[in-house]
């Protein structure tokens, strides 16, 4: 989903995501996301949600095992994107 605020706001792009639970279905998520990112890449984003993914097992309270490739695809796409968490 993504809404277009018209508004004089720090902001110009406002995404909610919800990643699944496995690294293998989380993959579309990076993908969107990706696309979201290069098509307004001049723009200001937030985005919020839950991605499901953490980088630090001690991020992870219950759940799924932690897995570094869930670190590493996390990690990737907050550098290749600036993201700040």
């Amino acid at each position: 989903m993504i809404i277009r605020l018209e508004a004089d706001w720090a902001f110009d792009l406002f995404t909610v995501c919800y990643g699944l639970h496995t690294v293998e279905d989380r993959r579309r998520l990076w993908d969107d996301l990706s696309s979201i990112a290069i098509r307004y890449c001049s723009r200001p984003w937030v985005m919020i949600g839950d991605l499901n993914a953490v980088m630090y097992s001690t991020d992870r309270i219950n759940g799924s095992p932690f897995s570094d490739y869930e670190r590493l695809d996390l990690l990737r796409f907050i550098e290749d994107y600036k993201l700040v968490e």
